[in-house]
């Protein structure tokens, strides 16, 4: 991948640095970069954390130091969706029948 820039929505995991192991991977939005990182191959990112929801409003930002190789952009959202199952009105329900005991 190339150098994260500015406004770029990345996915923060394991391979990235080991404090995003497990459920910790996060969905992040590229604030800022520092380019004079004194080890090769890592970066200092600010980050501001996006939220789960489908705005994805902004959460605290925070300053993280990671390996460029292990970022990546996370999969479109919507093709990640479930669809919602449809509410059935209550006049149009079928209550299930009773078994009879024979």
């Amino acid at each position: 991948m190339s150098p994260p820039t500015r406004g770029q929505i990345l996915l923060l995991d394991r391979a990235a640095s080991v404090q995003f192991a497990d459920e910790r991977a996060l969905t992040v939005r590229v604030i800022g970069v520092d380019e004079g990182s004194t080890v090769d191959g890592w970066v200092w990112l600010t980050l501001a954390v996006l939220g789960p929801d489908e705005a994805r409003r902004l959460a605290p930002v925070r300053t993280v130091f990671v390996r460029r190789a292990a970022l990546y952009r996370p999969p479109d959202p919507g093709l990640l969706r479930v669809p919602q199952r449809r509410r059935v009105p209550a006049a149009q329900r079928v209550e299930p029948v009773p078994q009879l005991l024979g």
